[in-house]
C-alpha cells in the first residue's frame, strides 16, 4: 500500500492547497484572543451536562440541557455534543489566559464534561446538529459556576462590544474596559492580553503597530503569518523589502505564506531569484516552492523549468502545481527523464505527468488496464485525472462495464482530477448503482474533495445529489 500513500500524498501537493488537518497546528496557526472568540463565534449557549450517551458510530457525546443562550439562536432544549467523562480537572476561573487542562490531551480542544455541571459552549452548526466549535486551544467550553460566573461575566461584556457597529468602536470600548471598575477579576489583563495578539482579523495597522514593538522574532513571525492569514494586501510592499532584505531566511517561512496566500506574482520573482543564495531546511524549501509555484507568472517559466532540474524528485511535486497553469514541454520532458520508465515505484511522477497531459502516461495507463496486476489502480487514477480526451474515452467504458474495482479506483481518482469531464462522470457513476450506498459514499466524497478546492461545479453537484445513508 505504500504505492498508493505516495500517490495519494503526490494528488494532495498537485491539486489541493496546503493540507490542513482536523487538528494538526502548523506555525502558522495564530489562536484568536478571548474577544475575536466572542466576536466570531455562531452561538454561545449556558448549558448543564445531563449524561454520556453512544452514538451508533461508536463514538461518544455528552447530552446537555441549555439553560440560557447567551449569543445566536440555539432553539433545542437539549444539545448532544462530542464528549466523554474522562474529566481532567477545570480552569482556575479568575484566569482567562488558557483553556481547560482536557485540551492538551491530543484533540486540541477539551471533550472531558462533568456530569451534572454548568459549560460555557461556544457552538457551531453543522447538518447533523450543533457542536462545540473546533477552534483549537481556546475557552470553547469552559466549566463554570453559572450566570454570574467570571468566565461567563466576561464573555456577556465582550458580546455586548462586540456588538458595537464599527472596529474604531469596539477598540475604543474594550480600552475602556481595561480602566473602569467591572468586577470581573481576570478581565483586564485579558483586554490586554488582546491587544498584544496578532491575528489576521486585525487590521494592519494594528498589526504593523504590534511588530514595531515586538521584543523577538518569534513574536515578528507570528505578526507576519497574521498579514498572510488576513490576506493584508497592504503588507505588500514590506513583504517585498524583506525578500529582498538579509533577514529573509529568519522569516522565511511566513514570508512564503503570504506570497502564496496573496497569489503575488512580484514577490514570488523576487524569492525565486533569492532562492539559490539561501541555506535553507527541507520545511522551509518546501515553503518556498509552494510560494513560487502558487504565485509566479508565466514570466519566470524559464527559471522555473530551471530550478524544476535541480530539485529532488521529490520536491517536483509542488513546483508541477506550476506547470498545471503555464504548461511547458521541458518540464514535461524533465518529469520523464526523472521518472525513467518505472510507472509504479515513481507512482508520484507518474501522476504528475499525468496532470500535465502527457500522452505517454495515458498510452501506458491504457496498456496497464489490461494488466491484472496488484498496481492496475494506479492506471485508473491517470486515466482519471488526465485532462486528454483519450483519457476519458477509456474512463466512460470502464463506467459502463462491470469492473467493480476498477470504477471504484477512478472514482477515487476523480477527487482530484484535471479533466473537464470529472463532474460528468462522477455524476454518471453515482447515478450507476443506486443500491450500492458505498459506492455512492466514494463518489460524494470525491465531489467534496473537489468542492474542497472551490470547485463550484462540484459544489453544484453536491447540492442536486441525494446524500448517501451513513454506514
Amino acid at each position: 500500500m505504500r504505492f498508493r500513500a505516495s500517490l495519494i500524498a503526490a494528488l494532495c501537493w498537485l491539486i489541493l492547497p496546503a493540507p490542513v488537518p482536523a487538528c494538526s497546528l502548523g506555525p502558522s496557526y495564530l489562536q484568536r484572543s478571548n474577544f475575536e472568540l466572542v466576536r466570531d463565534t455562531g452561538a454561545i449557549a449556558l448549558a448543564r451536562s445531563l449524561r454520556l450517551e453512544k452514538r451508533q458510530d461508536g463514538h461518544s457525546q455528552i447530552v446537555f440541557e441549555v439553560v440560557k443562550t447567551i449569543k445566536g439562536s440555539v432553539a433545542e432544549k437539549t444539545l448532544s455534543v462530542t464528549g466523554n467523562t474522562n474529566w481532567r480537572g477545570a480552569s482556575d476561573p479568575a484566569d482567562f489566559s488558557t483553556c481547560r487542562p482536557g485540551a492538551g490531551t491530543g484533540g486540541c480542544i477539551a471533550y472531558d464534561y462533568r456530569l451534572g455541571r454548568l459549560f460555557l459552549l461556544f457552538l457551531e452548526k453543522h447538518e447533523e446538529g450543533w457542536e462545540v466549535w473546533m477552534s483549537p486551544f481556546s475557552r470553547v467550553n469552559e466549566e463554570v459556576e453559572g450566570e454570574d460566573a467570571p468566565w461567563t461575566r466576561a464573555v456577556i461584556q465582550y458580546l455586548r462590544i462586540a456588538e458595537l457597529g464599527t472596529a474604531g468602536g469596539q477598540k475604543e470600548a474594550l480600552r475602556a474596559l481595561m480602566v473602569r471598575e467591572h468586577g470581573v477579576p481576570g478581565l483586564s489583563a485579558d483586554v490586554e492580553r488582546h491587544f498584544r495578539s496578532p491575528h489576521g482579523s486585525k487590521s494592519f495597522e494594528d498589526l504593523e503597530a504590534i511588530y514595531e514593538r515586538a521584543e523577538n522574532d518569534d513574536t515578528r513571525r507570528r505578526i507576519l503569518w497574521a498579514y498572510a492569514n488576513g490576506q493584508h494586501s497592504k503588507a505588500a510592499t514590506f513583504i517585498r523589502d524583506l525578500i529582498g532584505s538579509g533577514d529573509l531566511s529568519t522569516f522565511i517561512e511566513p514570508v512564503s505564506g503570504y506570497v502564496e496566500t496573496l497569489h503575488d506574482a512580484r514577490a514570488a520573482a523576487s524569492l525565486l531569484d533569492r532562492f539559490s543564495d539561501l541555506a535553507l531546511d527541507g520545511q522551509s524549501r518546501w515553503a518556498v516552492f509552494r510560494a513560487i509555484a502558487e504565485a509566479s507568472d508565466d514570466s519566470v517559466r524559464g527559471d522555473m523549468v530551471a530550478l524544476l532540474k535541480t530539485v529532488s524528485d521529490e520536491e517536483t511535486r509542488p513546483l508541477t502545481k506550476y506547470f498545471l497553469r503555464h504548461p511547458d514541454p521541458a518540464a514535461i520532458a524533465e518529469l520523464v527523464r526523472r521518472q525513467a520508465g518505472d510507472r509504479v515505484e515513481k507512482s508520484d511522477l507518474t501522476l504528475s505527468l499525468a496532470a500535465l497531459g502527457d500522452p505517454g502516461t495515458v498510452t501506458w495507463a491504457l496498456s496497464a488496464q489490461k494488466d491484472a496486476g496488484d498496481q492496475r489502480w494506479i492506471s485508473c487514477y491517470v486515466l482519471a485525472i488526465s485532462p486528454l480526451e483519450e483519457a476519458d474515452q477509456a474512463a466512460v467504458g470502464i463506467l459502463r462495464g462491470t469492473d467493480a474495482p476498477a470504477q471504484k479506483w477512478l472514482v477515487e481518482g476523480y477527487g482530484y482530477s484535471r479533466s473537464g469531464k470529472r463532474i460528468e462522470r462522477l455524476i454518471q457513476a453515482f447515478k450507476k448503482y443506486p443500491e450500492n450506498e458505498a459506492f455512492r459514499r466514494s463518489v460524494h466524497h470525491a465531489l467534496e474533495q473537489l468542492a474542497w478546492q472551490d470547485d463550484r461545479e462540484a459544489q453544484e453537484a453536491l447540492k442536486g445529489l441525494p446524500r448517501p445513508a451513513s454506514k
